[in-house]
């Protein structure tokens, strides 16, 4: 059985553009301008349910008719989005002298 932890350690990984869609996708509660609007602690709130009525930590592709956003733990902090990396960005310790 997956855990609520697991699950939202797998949202969280996830940028706000996709949360917004898959929560848009799977639920009939919230409309489009209100998901819109939603801040990102809510987003992964409520799609770390989805995805755990799912049975699932990869995104939902379904309507989950037993959505409802009251079952949902949502906590107070933002959960900040990833940031993205590469490895152009790192420095590049040269052999010069100051």
């Amino acid at each position: 059985m997956l855990s609520d932890t697991v699950v939202r350690q797998a949202v969280t990984k996830s940028g706000t553009p996709r949360l917004k869609e898959e929560l848009a996708r799977c639920q009939t509660v919230f409309n489009k301008d209100e998901i819109e609007n939603m801040p990102r602690n809510k987003l992964i709130g409520y799609v770390t349910l989805i995805r755990c009525l799912n049975h699932s930590e990869l995104p939902c592709k379904v309507v989950i008719h037993d959505f409802g956003p009251q079952d949902a733990a949502i906590y107070g902090e933002v959960e900040e989005e990833p940031v993205r990396t590469s490895v152009s960005e790192e420095p590049v310790s040269g052999g010069m002298n100051e």
